[in-house]
């Protein structure tokens, strides 16, 4: 179990640096230009529109097939899944067929900062686009079903062969400059993505048939149960649709600025926060029945996540320029992008330990079997978040963005963290004395961080050596002094999850 578990880790990293080198690729050919708007615009809208129920799907569809194959055999859980395969299906289907008619005016909805030019070409690659969530579909429920077959390590890596394609679609797209290719090319690598996972579904004695069951007691519980979940993450999905339309507005190349200052604070959220609380939660499920065990958990937890967490912020906080620079400058990537896009970094690690918290405690509550507080207190921040974006990008522009969603996180959490104290008690924060150490040594290790950056800059002009050998060095100063004084917590954390 531990290697698969292991190397499903190895792969999802690899999966994300991939995904990476696409974001790369397409700021070297178009930087924040109006042909990148539109693509990323016509990538996103597919996956924005399927996320108000996809969120849903495997965390649905994952206990009532439990059931179902515990009560009716391998063959009546495989029929579930071809009911449910099919019923989204012709839900994607329907969502196609009304989305045609009205393109245009979405579009102007969604991305009100577009010109009439960028609107017609948004059209068009929509178009295209738009077919992408009906194998999305596919792909997620038959993730769903490799997940409960344990085949954890396959469903890490069909990430891989979809970026690749979109990939290469980017390269042909400017080599040919035919830039149609891009919704093409990503469609594309959406079907293809389908195909791969299907070769893995079938090893696993898996028989596609046409049936929908409407009067499955199995399938109506289904029904219910991303009814209830897709409320919850409806309101996420039209947060994120505001996001995007209100960096249309900012300027051109406002949505390209905001993606590609998210996509850093997303690849540092999965390869830190991501993995930790996945690791953390199945011990929470396992004391929650005991209050006092699970309090001391969750306190050890935050003082871990903050001596993880705090280092990254400062990286972040005083490189954010450097990092976008060593990222994303170069090609059609401007002085303009660089500045931009810098300050949506900035602002993100602003909440980088919101963020942690956030995820920490709303597994906690998981972990008691309280799913609806979570989701209160999220349509709480959320809207709070909208409110924000709205006052702040007027104000700040881009970056206004990435800061409302800081502290709408930062303000989630208080709301999370004093909930959670009134349905468990009061957590034992005795850690305060070492998470203010923590905070000076941060602090004082700071300097050796800015001086590394500039003697490595000046005896060598290159930026990403600069600023990765600084940030080594400044990892490995902020080790020792933690060592030094003690304060390495998760030495114990290692221990219990060996245990």
């Amino acid at each position: 179990m531990k290697g698969t578990v292991f190397t499903f880790t190895l792969i999802s990293i690899i999966a994300k640096i991939v995904a990476f080198g696409r974001e790369l690729l397409l700021s070297s050919y178009y930087g924040t230009s109006e042909i990148s708007d539109v693509y990323l615009l016509s990538m996103t809208l597919p996956v924005t529109i399927f996320g108000f129920v996809s969120t849903g799907i495997i965390s649905g569809y994952i206990p009532i097939y439990v059931d179902t194959e515990r009560e009716k055999g391998k063959e009546g859980a495989v029929s579930f899944t071809n009911q449910v395969l099919n019923t989204l299906i012709i839900l994607c289907i329907i969502i196609i067929v009304f989305y045609w008619p009205f393109s245009r005016q979405l579009i102007r909805i969604l991305a009100s900062g577009f010109s009439e030019h960028s609107v017609d070409l948004a059209v068009r690659f929509t178009n295209i686009s738009i077919w992408a969530i009906i194998f999305t579909c596919i792909t997620t429920v038959y993730t769903g079903f490799l997940q409960i077959n344990n085949r954890l390590q396959i469903t890490a890596t069909i990430s891989i062969p979809l970026n690749t394609i979109i990939i290469i679609s980017i390269i042909l797209a400017k080599s040919t400059n035919q830039i149609i290719i891009l919704p093409i090319g990503y469609t594309t690598a959406v079907v293809f993505q389908t195909m791969y996972v299907l070769c893995f579904v079938k090893k696993t004695c898996y028989h596609y048939r046409i049936t929908l069951g409407s009067h499955s007691r199995y399938l109506r519980r289904f029904y219910q149960t991303i009814g209830m979940l897709a409320m919850g993450s409806s309101i996420t999905q039209i947060n994120l649709l505001i996001d995007r339309t209100l960096a249309t507005r900012v300027t051109v190349g406002g949505l390209s600025v905001f993606e590609y200052g998210s996509r850093i604070n997303d690849l540092i959220i999965s390869l830190s926060i991501t993995p930790i609380c996945t690791a953390i939660f199945p011990q929470m499920v396992k004391v929650a029945d005991n209050i006092n065990l699970l309090k001391e958990e969750v306190s050890r937890s935050i003082t871990f996540f903050f001596q993880i967490i705090a280092p990254v912020t400062v990286i972040l906080l005083i490189f954010s320029e450097s990092i976008v620079k060593a990222v994303y400058y170069r090609g059609a990537f401007d002085e303009q992008s660089l500045l931009l896009t810098s300050q949506v970094v900035f602002y993100y690690g602003m909440g980088l330990f919101a963020f942690a918290l956030r995820d920490l405690l709303s597994k906690a509550f998981y972990s008691i079997s309280d799913t609806k507080t979570p989701m209160v207190n999220s349509i709480i921040g959320v809207t709070l978040n909208i409110i924000l974006n709205i006052v702040l990008s007027q104000i700040m522009g881009v970056g206004g963005l990435s800061l409302a969603t800081s502290i709408s996180a930062i303000i989630t959490v208080i709301l999370l963290y004093v909930s959670l104290t009134k349905k468990i008690g009061k957590i034992y924060l005795g850690n305060y004395k070492r998470e203010v150490e923590g905070i000076i040594l941060t602090i004082v290790c700071s300097p050796a961080l800015m001086l590394a950056y500039k003697l490595i800059k000046n005896w060598l002009d290159i930026e990403f050596i600069s600023l990765g050998v600084s940030v080594f060095i400044y990892i490995v100063v902020y080790g020792i002094a933690l060592y030094k004084f003690n304060l390495i917590e998760y030495k114990n954390f290692l221990k219990r999850r060996a245990r």
